[in-house]
């Protein structure tokens, strides 16, 4: 039965691992007589034809480990490992009590035998011993060692296994923060791959400023990283120590790899600390941020901090020209409305409208001719994009060709400057572009801006917007910007719009204590509102003069009325006025007493006319003046909507459900057709105003383009905006006769 025994023990020797650590309490097989080599803490034995490595632990009561348990035909790989561990093991060993567990040993041996390259500081930290660089000096020559992988660091090991208590020993301990490794990274770099606050806050604490900025081989420091991740907490980190936002990287600067990657808040965050970002150029291209920005979000932030908009990088573009080659209408669309030129010329002397032309973009074509791009401007190979559009066998070749027939000038005969001329302003909303584009067209005509051409300038609601945009000497491309600022800005949500984004825009444009005063030397201003505080709703009118104001206000009103209508005009805000005449119900709420001058004078026409005789009978009466007859009127509306069938008006007041629900529809279709009339623009009221004009021997000019459907007033899809600013264009091109009649009259 011993044989027996014997032979199992034998076979379990020869079967199981060597290096399995063995705990013992009783070290008494392991005597002087059988001790090969001993060092400190360990000790190989000879013993029963194995080679048996034995550590045993410093305390009182000793603990023994056999680490190895090799037979004796195998020396020399004892041998190997005897002094791998006296050289790498005891270093550890006396660095942290922890080691001492068959875990933990089993843990450090293996990484011992099957890694010939990590120190002893490496090892200690993979196998998670926190303490071993606490107090104890043991690891301190291996603390910066990088001997290991890569040539890292045991700081950049720990940062890579996220311990941070054991980063915050190694940093105590005096660990060099600037090692880099093979790549270049730094502990930062890693704690930022990692994710880990914890551990990038322990370094920020203990860098001097130098390695937070260190630029890894592939050209990145760890603000462009954090950038680059769209990590907004550890970018703040490290802005908060001595993170230079102003280093240039491998494409640029931070707030270049923050657009690139799309991260909004970092880029605020950057601006919010050195708003002067946005005037620094990238080290790849030379480009400003706002050449790297993919969307309106990232540019309205920029353009809030008053980025340029009209700088070339290296290579000549423009941030119009990127947004029009990558297709991104919406991006190039709020650069326009910042002032973005059109016109300039990028790479190859390209303009935008070259390159929406080269990639057949039918929607940014029709935007930038729209906008004033010139289809006749060369690029350095001699080539327009008229040119370009022929050769091609995509719709541009048609939009193109129809610009460029606009762009024929007409005969210019003497007008009768002696008479007055006057420009009426439809209410309606975002369609007020329609009159931008229409006014557009006559400025680049006449070669002059609409208050050097017009006597008297009227408008409601939307057009009172534009009314004073053109009386404080606004061009209509300006004044069509601001429309696609106003939609962007002011349509947020969903109806009923809050008040103060209308407000916040019309004091930015026309200024929060600019009065109707500084206008009194330009054309007369007359812009309509419905006093609402009455019944029935009275007329008022905002003017930039006081000739009429008595008139008015003996007419409209006495009593509790009386004070506010007599007072001066020219005391009037300016943005108050805009405010007042565009409080459309059901879109903001009313301006005090004023509601939307749409509802009683959408069409200002006629009230226009009448101011105009009220003002020249005053003049007269005074002695100021002579009576000055009107020579021209030229009307412009936002749209004829489309005519649709009207639903049964029977008001059938039965008892019968069916009846009763075709009570209600015909209820609602009578409020609307109530409301219709009162906004009326075009029919009867038209006719009237024509029929004014001819008794006064006035030229009477109405410009409506009929639309293929019903356009909100409220609409922000910049696509459906710029097909109505088209179907105008296209319109202008069918009755150029008009607008060669109005032009030989201004």
């Amino acid at each position: 039965i011993r044989n027996m025994v014997s032979i199992f023990e034998k076979l379990n020797d020869f079967i199981a691992d060597p290096y399995a650590v063995k705990e013992f309490r009783n070290g008494n097989d392991y005597q002087r007589s059988n001790i090969v080599e001993s060092f400190d803490l360990l000790a190989m034995h000879k013993l029963n034809g194995y080679y048996d490595v034995i550590m045993f632990t410093p305390h009182k009561h000793q603990i023994y480990f056999r680490l190895v348990h090799l037979p004796q035909t195998r020396e020399k790989e004892a041998q190997r490992v005897w002094s791998a561990y006296k050289d790498r093991l005891l270093p550890i060993l006396k660095s942290s009590q922890d080691c001492f567990t068959t875990a933990i040993l089993s843990s450090i041996t293996t990484i011992i035998r099957r890694n010939d390259i990590r120190s002893p500081a490496h090892i200690a930290v993979e196998v998670g011993l926190v303490d071993a660089f606490k107090g104890t000096r043991s690891l301190a020559p291996w603390l910066d060692s990088q001997s290991c992988e890569n040539h890292s660091t045991p700081l950049h090991l720990a940062c890579e296994m996220k311990q941070p208590a054991t980063v915050v020993n190694l940093v105590s301990a005096g660990a060099v923060l600037t090692k880099v490794d093979d790549y270049g990274n730094t502990a930062f770099h890693i704690a930022l791959a990692k994710n880990s606050e914890e551990i990038l806050t322990t370094l920020c604490k203990a860098d001097s400023g130098k390695a937070i900025n260190i630029i890894n081989k592939d050209g990145v420091a760890p603000l462009h990283q954090a950038c680059k991740d769209n990590n907004v907490n550890l970018c703040k980190i490290l802005l908060d120590n001595n993170a230079n936002p102003f280093l240039q990287g491998k494409i640029g600067l931070p707030i270049h790899y923050a657009l690139k990657y799309k991260s909004i808040k970092i880029t605020e965050l950057l601006l919010d600390q050195c708003p002067v970002l946005v005037h620094h150029v990238c080290a790849k291209h030379g480009a400003l941020p706002l050449h790297w920005c993919k969307g309106t979000e990232e540019i309205k932030l920029l353009l809030t901090h008053e980025t340029p908009v009209n700088v070339a990088s290296h290579g000549g573009q423009h941030p119009l020209h990127v947004m029009v080659e990558r297709g991104r209408l919406e991006a190039a669309m709020l650069l326009i409305t910042a002032h973005a030129d059109v016109c300039s010329r990028g790479q190859n002397g390209n303009s935008a409208l070259h390159f929406a032309v080269l990639d057949d973009n039918v929607i940014l074509v029709k935007m930038l001719l729209l906008f004033g791009a010139n289809s006749l401007v060369k690029n350095d190979f001699g080539e327009t994009p008229g040119l370009l559009a022929m050769r091609s066998a995509k719709p541009n070749k048609e939009t193109i060709h129809m610009d460029t027939v606009d762009g024929v000038s007409f005969n210019q005969p003497n007008a009768r400057t002696d008479q007055l001329k006057v420009l009426c302003l439809d209410g309606g909303g975002i369609r007020g572009l329609v009159m931008t584009h229409i006014l557009m067209v006559l400025e680049r005509e006449t070669g002059r801006k609409c208050r050097d051409m017009f006597d008297w300038i009227s408008g409601t609601s939307t057009g009172g917007i534009l009314a004073i945009a053109l009386a404080l000497g606004r061009s209509a491309v300006e004044a069509q910007r601001l429309y696609f600022r106003f939609k962007d800005e002011v349509f947020v949500g969903s109806r009923p719009y809050s008040s103060e984004p209308m407000e916040v825009f019309l004091k930015k444009e026309f200024g929060e204590d600019t009065t109707m005063e500084i206008l009194k030397d330009g054309p007369k201003l007359l812009i309509t509102a419905a006093l609402a505080d009455r019944k029935p709703v009275h007329l008022h009118l905002f003017r930039n003069y006081d000739l009429t104001d008595q008139i008015s206000s003996d007419t409209k009103a006495n009593g509790v009325f009386s004070k506010r209508l007599s007072e001066s005009s020219l005391k009037q805000l300016l943005w108050k006025a805009a405010r007042s005449s565009g409080a459309a119900p059901t879109y903001f709420r009313p301006m005090g007493s004023y509601l939307d001058g749409g509802l009683v004078s959408n069409n200002p026409t006629l009230d226009t006319l009448t101011e105009i005789h009220k003002y020249n009978k005053e003049v007269v009466r005074r002695g100021l003046g002579d009576y000055r007859k009107v020579g021209l009127v030229l009307s412009l509306g936002t749209g004829q909507v489309p005519t649709t069938r009207a639903r049964s008006l029977d008001l059938n007041w039965s008892r019968n459900p069916i009846s009763l629900m075709n009570t209600a529809l015909a209820g609602s279709e009578l409020v609307q057709m109530v409301v219709d009339v009162a906004c009326q623009t075009s029919g009867y009221v038209v006719e009237r105003a024509k029929a004014w004009c001819e008794t006064m021997g006035a030229d009477y000019f109405r410009l409506n383009p009929s639309m293929e459907q019903d356009i909100q007033l409220n609409e922000t899809n910049n696509e459906v905006l710029l097909n109505l600013l088209w179907d105008t264009q296209v319109y202008l091109h069918d009755n150029k006769h008009l607008i060669d009649k109005i032009v030989a009259l201004l």
